[in-house]
């Protein structure tokens, strides 16, 4: 069984749960998503409470909000949760402790108790299920974006094919305005040569032709542009 409850609007429209004994708590640390914010009473023997952050949030997003006096709560997500095979059902410990945070708890606000337990829900999820759902989605979004990149990798390669791999690349320093002069496998002296003797041989398309045939490809910081 586990327990919801919704945060009010102002404060996020937070959804906030927590298993009904230490044997749901086990299956919360299992299946728990990496938005969910784990909350504990340091020292004391209580509830691990649950908040779920929405995508793109993190912890330093939440509210603060209080159930008893003078008490310290330690929060820290749900990634950061420890569990080893010699600790109790329910038991918990952490990856890193510079992730974890305290906030000190003074007094008690009994209205914030009174209006959370007037959205409680109880429910019997699989826990299991909900996890291996969001893990399919993500392993979705993870193989469109693949997919992506393939399509203008696939895409480039094409434009290789037609216009050859025999070119002069400028390459530009934008900062020092400095160009850079290369052409495929031959020699600086070589090209030098070359364009020196099309410059000789006038402008002309019909005398320099028989000299060589260069297709450009000038890269211009990111932008590649194909002539």
């Amino acid at each position: 069984m586990v327990f919801y409850f919704k945060a009010r609007p102002e404060a996020g429209d937070y959804t906030i749960f927590m298993g009904l004994d230490k044997y749901e708590n086990e299956e919360l640390i299992k299946y728990g998503f990496p938005e969910d914010i784990w909350f504990h009473v340091d020292k004391m023997s209580s509830a691990h409470v649950y908040l779920r952050l929405r995508k793109g949030q993190t912890i330093d997003d939440i509210s603060e909000g209080n159930k008893v006096n003078n008490i310290d709560v330690v929060y820290t997500p749900w990634a950061n949760l420890k569990k080893t095979a010699s600790m109790d059902a329910g038991q918990v410990g952490f990856h890193n402790s510079k992730m974890v945070r305290t906030v000190r708890v003074e007094k008690r606000l009994n209205e914030v108790v009174n209006r959370l337990n007037k959205t409680k829900v109880e429910r019997k999820p699989d826990l299991k299920a909900e996890r291996e759902a969001v893990n399919a989605a993500e392993r979705a979004e993870r193989k469109l974006l693949l997919r992506d990149k393939l399509d203008r990798y696939e895409l480039y390669l094409i434009k290789i094919d037609l216009f050859g791999t025999s070119y002069i690349s400028f390459s530009f320093n934008f900062e020092n305005r400095i160009p850079f002069l290369f052409l495929g496998p031959l020699p600086p002296l070589m090209l030098f040569f070359l364009l020196l003797g099309m410059v000789l041989l006038g402008s002309s398309a019909d005398l320099a032709a028989p000299l060589v045939s260069i297709r450009f490809r000038v890269f211009l910081g990111p932008q590649v542009a194909f002539f």
